[in-house]
């Protein structure tokens, strides 16, 4: 049995399905987005109401304890009637009241933005997975986690229907839980000593083939980013000891929870995993494999007397920037991400130009055909909003081929782009008085010369500020990147906010990096504004 890299277990059959399954697709993604649909969430679903039952033995309690100190609340009776964290799109929201009287959800992206809202009062619980729980307590003196579980909860690996990683996978599996490995496993990644770690990713011979996995980035201790920007955690050692052991090596991807499914479902990724629960609605649409970790849904709650002895506030400040900037070099992730960020926006703009003047050009075409065309493709991009678009181009329009998420992004904002600087430009060459392209022609330059000499640069001095507003509203689009598996600044800023448990201060490091980026490319764009206005260049007498 072999395997093309990245074709691995794809069949003809599932092809001819992708163009069915695309619309699905894009449904589920934007139901995920606006919260409609539970998304494939890290640590935090429980499913359609209720987890499937452990098709193996019963699963050890993870390492470490339920808290430093006193928590503030010890049984669910007392959270009866209290707000409650949850994730964006998770089952959560609907799932809590239904064991827990009056619990009322308050709704957050990531498991950060959780964590930080617990702290600081705004809600009085998290309920989440114990994996998750373990590694709060582990991290924060401040927070705890009441032992017993509200629901049960099985995490799996997902493949695509009728996958044979399954059956591979699944013998390795049980015999894995028979040997104790899933004990070995939760003792180094849901425990506090850091140094064990560590992935053995070496002697993947890959004799059978490729498996491209996509895991989450942001679930930690089960998957996530680690500071050298590669995958790591209980389910992605698990995957690749497993591999090692079958003979197959390993494409990984790291992307946002709400993709996951529907990037299995497209066919970008063989294999999936994140602290993902089994359930019968999900299994519906793909395959689990055998129970990797058992455990359930616990409530995350303060300690007493959390918060009063805060240190102070410039200690508090060092001690953000050493965990964002100079622990492990995380400086190195920043840059990095800075960089595609920087990179998506130019391209974008250099390219997006291009394609606007030519958009320009025809819609002031005399073929009316050719016009008309143009002002529909640009009324339906204008009306389209830039994540949906991204999301149509990175799940349908390119499902099946292997474009790097950059070369995506930079398309759709290309595209985003052009279709308002086409309108710019046709606004700003109509300002232009007609009769300076009469005289033009009359001094004998010809009608390309007349416009590009003459009409043009003086219809850029009108467009030319209203476009530099248009750019830096684009660059700081590009932000939104991350749902198509681009690792830009604000993705980037998300990695180091689950590893370091601090929703704020990378949050304004993020704003304060962008504000600064913003301002550059200001610059730049008005140092070549003053260039093409005349009445704007110094004036030298000479004498």
């Amino acid at each position: 049995m072999s395997f093309n890299r990245h074709n691995s277990f794809t069949n003809k059959t599932n092809k001819r399905k992708h163009s069915i399954k695309r619309a699905f697709v894009l449904v589920l993604l934007l139901g995920m987005v606006t919260g409609v649909v539970p998304a494939v969430s890290g640590c935090v679903d429980s499913g359609s109401d209720r987890a499937l039952a452990a098709d193996g033995s019963e699963g050890e309690d993870a390492a470490g304890s339920g808290s430093v100190g006193q928590l503030e609340f010890n049984s669910f009776s007392e959270l009866e009637g209290r707000e409650f964290a949850a994730y964006q799109g998770s089952i959560t929201e609907s799932l809590i009241p239904q064991y827990i009287n009056g619990a009322k959800p308050v709704i957050f992206k990531t498991s950060a933005d959780c964590l930080a809202a617990l702290k600081s009062g705004k809600v009085d619980s998290i309920f989440s997975s114990k994996p998750l729980a373990v590694i709060w307590a582990n991290t924060n003196d401040d927070v705890g986690y009441i032992e017993e579980y509200v629901v049960p909860d099985n995490l799996g690996f997902a493949y695509q229907k009728g996958s044979k990683l399954k059956a591979e996978f699944d013998k390795v599996i049980v015999r894995y839980r028979e040997e104790g490995v899933f004990k070995e496993l939760e003792d180094i990644w849901l425990g506090a000593d850091e140094s064990k770690k560590v992935i053995d990713k070496t002697g993947l011979t890959g004799e059978n083939g490729t498996i491209r996995l996509w895991a989450a980035s942001t679930s930690p201790g089960m998957s996530y980013t680690d500071d050298n920007g590669e995958l790591a955690g209980y389910e992605i050692d698990l995957a690749y000891r497993i591999a090692r052991e079958l003979g197959y090596k390993i494409e990984e991807t790291a992307v946002e929870f709400d993709a996951l499914l529907a990037s299995l479902s497209s066919g970008k990724c063989d294999m999936i995993a994140g602290s993902l629960t089994k359930t019968e609605e999900r299994s519906k649409l793909v395959d689990f494999s055998e129970t990797t970790y058992q455990g359930g849904l616990v409530a995350v709650v303060r300690t007493e007397g959390a918060g009063k002895g805060d240190v102070g506030f410039f200690a508090s400040v060092a001690n953000s920037f050493k965990n964002t900037f100079i622990y492990e070099d995380r400086w190195k992730l920043i840059l990095g991400g800075l960089g595609v960020t920087v990179l998506v926006s130019i391209a974008s703009a250099v390219f997006g130009l291009i394609l606007g003047f030519l958009m320009c050009m025809g819609r002031r075409s005399r073929l009316k055909v050719l016009s008309t065309i143009i002002a529909v493709l640009v009324r339906i991009i204008q009306g389209t909003p830039t994540i949906v678009l991204l999301m149509i181009l990175y799940y349908i329009v390119f499902a099946s081929s292997n474009i790097s998420g950059v070369i995506i992004a930079i398309i759709g904002f290309s595209m985003n782009f052009a279709a308002y600087t086409s309108e710019m430009m046709r606004s700003g060459i109509e300002a232009v008085d007609s009769g300076q392209q009469e005289a033009a022609l009359a001094l004998g330059l010809t009608p390309v010369q007349s416009f590009f000499m003459v009409v043009f640069p003086q219809a850029a001095i009108h467009f030319i500020p209203v476009l530099k507003g248009e750019f830096i509203s684009m660059v700081k689009m590009t932000s939104v990147v991350g749902y198509i598996a681009v690792e830009d600044l604000t993705k980037i800023s998300d990695i180091i906010r689950s590893r370091t448990m601090e929703a704020f201060f990378p949050l304004i490091s993020t704003a304060v990096i962008y504000f600064i980026l913003a301002n550059l490319l200001i610059l730049i764009i008005s140092f070549f504004e003053k260039r093409i206005d005349i009445k704007r260049r110094p004036r030298r007498v000479k004498l």
